[in-house]
């Protein structure tokens, strides 16, 4: 068993790869087993792919899966001080923003992937009920904030998409990586999100 933990790692980690240097394209299952084969520790073949995986697709599906568990499990974590009071709401709303942002910009090959897989047919096809289920949890645990009539998942897919395309405009070197972006990156969001927030929540935002 954990023979095959660490091939399927191997393995996922050389997709991630890949996927971010050179799209699905480049990730074939040939390339896959080869990619950086001499950190292996076992002589790897194509067949491993599908005796772990099902299929290049599942593969493609299972690294989505494990890079969406990182980014809403730190979501989860810094609800802990979203969720604290006595502190203003649009400082407690950055504070949340930052972290995302920080983890986002903290790895280029896992944020290209993970772009890469959100805006493609194996997201549709494999992954989006997950990501939806995952994503209703986070809704429900920041919906107080927003009025009742307010799409607040769709508010998170819109806001993630913001950060998406920032962060990769970072890493194509067409934004600095500054303080002063990072908060017009907040206040651009920000702004989108006022009109659905509680009036009750937003005399603290300012």
């Amino acid at each position: 068993m954990k023979h095959e933990a660490l091939i399927r790692e191997f393995f996922i980690e050389n997709t991630i790869h890949l996927i971010a240097l050179g799209g699905f394209e480049m990730a074939t299952t040939r390339a896959i087993v080869h990619e950086r084969a001499a950190l292996a520790e076992v002589k790897l073949n194509e067949a491993y792919i599908y005796r772990l995986f099902g299929g290049k697709d599942q593969l493609f599906a299972a690294v989505f899966e494990q890079l969406d568990q990182e980014l809403t499990s730190l979501v989860r974590c810094s609800l802990t001080a979203f969720r604290e009071a006595g502190i203003p709401f649009r400082e407690r709303a950055e504070q949340l923003f930052r972290s995302v942002w920080d983890f986002l910009l903290s790895d280029e090959g896992k944020c290209r992937c993970y772009v890469r897989y959100y805006h493609s047919v194996y997201f549709t096809k494999y992954s989006h009920d997950a990501h939806m289920r995952a994503y209703g949890e986070i809704a429900e645990a920041v919906s107080s904030a927003f009025k009742p009539k307010a799409d607040v998942i769709s508010l998170l897919h819109h806001t993630l998409t913001v950060m998406l395309d920032f962060a990769v405009r970072v890493y194509n070197g067409d934004l600095e990586n500054s303080e002063t972006n990072a908060e017009h990156i907040f206040n651009v969001i920000y702004a989108a999100l006022l009109p659905y927030l509680k009036e009750t929540t937003t005399p603290t935002l300012v």
